[in-house]
């Protein structure tokens, strides 16, 4: 069975065997909400955000003082950086495809005939180069300068 990701319209959820697992379309497709299957950027009908959709959105957190293991530090500055690091560094689409942020992880860029495409993956997620889709954050070998946590 397949379900839709809510917030980015390449990338679908599928059931295997119990456990739910992030999956891709391939290059220049949507997953299609009402047939569930992958089809061309401009047949699809998706609800999210289609790659040529910067989504930015506010959250207000509580923070916990005592922090699971699991989590991660939470910087509301966050978002403000990653604007600011996209405005420095200019990225080029030489191919089209799927390329991670040099600068933050949780960036990557959809080139579409020669165009950037930049998306955000969801909160506590981030960008897994070789599988081409967001995951969650403790399973991405971050190789960007700048990690995931906000740290140098």
């Amino acid at each position: 069975m397949r379900f839709a990701d809510p917030a980015v319209c390449s990338q679908y959820i599928q059931c295997v065997d119990g456990h739910l697992e992030p999956r891709m379309c391939p290059q220049n497709f949507l997953f299609d909400r009402i047939t569930k299957t992958c089809k061309p950027y401009d047949q699809a009908e998706c609800h999210g955000s289609k790659p040529d959709v910067f989504l930015t959105t506010t959250t207000t957190t509580t923070i916990n003082p005592y922090p699971s293991q699991d989590s991660y530090d939470y910087n509301p500055m966050v978002s403000e950086d990653v604007i600011k690091k996209q405005r420095i560094f200019q990225f080029s689409c030489i191919v089209d495809g799927y390329y991670g942020d040099v600068y933050d992880c949780r960036i990557y860029h959809v080139c579409v005939d020669g165009r950037d495409h930049r998306s955000l993956c969801a909160p506590g997620l981030a960008w897994e180069s070789l599988l081409r889709l967001c995951m969650p954050i403790h399973l991405v070998n971050c190789q960007s300068s700048k990690s995931i946590e906000g740290s140098p």
